[in-house]
């Protein structure tokens, strides 16, 4: 006999695969949306970090990791850099037309967000929706 989890977890599933294609579409826009949110937030927070450089090597020296400051000032300003490249690339993404090597890319963002812990819970059902058959025949005829 089927306990409730089990059942929860059939349904959900149920539901992720008999949702339709223009919804799935609709999800991976707001998917998009939740990354620029996302990644605009982690610029933001490294260009602000680079303020306070002096504490955060004080906090490694007493760790035992001696970097100096512009080696710290870097790695922040590279991730701020990349996450303002990434927030640009996923607004892209909402306004692109519908083809075979859009839908790639969306793929690619994707699984680009399960590589972020925190995204996995959302990445994981987008990929496997966006990876139906139905969605990416959308995408094959080029539809608006």
């Amino acid at each position: 006999m089927a306990t409730h989890q089990e059942n929860s977890l059939a349904h959900a599933v149920h539901n992720l695969l008999g949702m339709k294609p223009e919804t799935v579409i609709t999800w991976n826009k707001a998917y998009c949306w939740a990354m620029v949110i996302f990644y605009v937030l982690l610029a933001s927070a490294c260009f602000t970090a680079t303020t306070a450089i002096d504490l955060v090597k004080s906090s490694m020296a007493e760790s035992g990791y001696d970097i100096s400051r512009s080696d710290i000032a870097f790695l922040y300003q590279f991730i701020g850099y990349y996450a303002l490249l990434m927030a640009g690339m996923n607004i892209g993404l909402l306004f692109v037309p519908r083809t075979k090597a859009w839908w790639l890319a969306h793929l690619i963002n994707h699984a680009a967000g399960i590589i972020k812990c925190c995204c996995i819970p959302i990445a994981v059902p987008m990929l496997v929706m966006w990876l139906r058959k139905d969605v990416q025949a959308l995408f094959d005829e080029g539809t608006e």
